[in-house]
């Protein structure tokens, strides 16, 4: 089941016990644009920017799954901490972010990865 709302930037598929919620970098609002200049950690101000929307988009996907929490903690590594019973993976490239997640009662663990599509542009 694929679903998009016009009031809603984010994509929903629903793919057996996995939950996918996508969305183009430029449907999210934004303040202001950031620059590739060093930022938290040593990671660019863009990627850390992406990192957050990717987070977004897992704590939207805990919305699918009646998951109340409303934050994603990072372990030493900068790794997300996932709720208990709860496995996902984040990705994004340049212009989309995504994150994927699932009980641990059908999945050990999953994956997703977002690149940019070079071959026809």
């Amino acid at each position: 089941m694929i679903s998009s709302y016009i009031d809603n930037p984010y994509s929903i598929i629903h793919t057996g016990n996995i939950t996918t919620i996508y969305t183009y970098v430029k449907n999210l609002p934004r303040s202001h644009e950031f620059e590739a200049v060093e930022g938290k950690n040593g990671y660019t101000q863009r990627f850390y920017q992406q990192s957050l929307d990717a987070r977004t988009c897992a704590r939207y996907a805990f919305s699918e799954y009646n998951i109340t929490r409303s934050e994603i903690l990072s372990d030493i590594y900068g790794k997300p901490v996932w709720p208990e019973g709860i496995i996902g993976s984040l990705s994004h490239c340049e212009g989309c972010v995504g994150a994927a997640i699932a009980h641990t009662y059908y999945y050990r663990s999953i994956g997703i990865d977002i690149e940019e599509n070079y071959f026809y542009q």
